[in-house]
């Protein structure tokens, strides 16, 4: 049965978000042109990256916790996690910003951003020498900026919220898959993640606005998952 454990985390990760989509209020499934639209942008860019430095081995995925079917030189698993992961991240910030009617931290947000991306940057010069964490960290850096100081984007108060409450079920599940619950790991590090599954909020908005019959760019995502508070670690691991 251990064959099936990241394949289990993925459906895990999905079962609740997608059996409460069709509930009245949040009426999630109505988002599903935007979302899915979003999610596959997002997907094009992150399944290479992810395909790149697996070749490269910066991470891997062990055999003993994959059923073994490949595409591109990641296990089906992966491909799924893609879709499991921003599907549910998405769907926790639909429900928060439908429990959190106001911005808390919409005065706030603009200068948070930036020094976090400030912060960000510096780590990033600071690993130059470690490929992955140097462009994780500097392109989480630029899209910060980028929302803060040129799209000024009104949403960033309810992503940082969002996004913080996601971190909490995030890590549960993803903190596993580098192996700390089984003897060994069933994939590679755990933050690269972050990045990928959060970027999908901020797709999904670019693709909702583009298609204004699913839903009106004010209730796109707002988890732009840019903010990468993780610091990555290279390492290869064995499978």
């Amino acid at each position: 049965m251990e064959r099936y454990y990241y394949l289990a985390l993925d459906l895990f990760s999905i079962a609740f978000p997608l059996a409460a989509s069709f509930e009245p209020r949040i009426a999630y499934w109505r988002k599903w042109r935007g979302l899915f639209t979003g999610i596959g942008v997002m997907m094009v860019v992150f399944v290479a990256w992810d395909a790149a430095f697996t070749a490269q081995g910066v991470w891997g995925f062990s055999d003993r916790y994959t059923i073994g079917v490949r595409f591109l030189g990641l296990p089906i698993e992966e491909w799924l996690f893609f879709v499991c992961v921003p599907y549910a991240c998405v769907y926790l910030y639909e429900v928060m910003r439908y429990a959190l009617r106001k911005d808390v931290l919409g005065r706030i947000a603009g200068p948070l951003a930036m020094v976090m991306a400030i912060a960000l940057l510096i780590i990033g010069l600071m690993n130059l020498d470690r490929l992955y964490t140097a462009i994780t960290f500097i392109s989480a850096s630029a899209m910060l900026a980028l929302h803060a100081l040129v799209l000024r984007s009104a949403y960033l108060g309810r992503f940082f919220v969002g996004y913080a409450l996601s971190l909490v079920p995030f890590f549960l599940v993803n903190g596993v898959l580098p192996g700390g619950c089984c003897r060994s790991p069933s994939s590679g590090t755990t933050m690269r993640r972050t990045l990928a599954s959060a970027w999908a909020p901020f797709l999904w908005k670019t693709a909702s606005t583009c298609s204004s019959s699913c839903c009106s760019p004010s209730r796109s995502t707002n988890a732009r998952s840019t903010a990468r508070m993780a610091i990555v670690r290279d390492r290869q691991l064995s499978t």
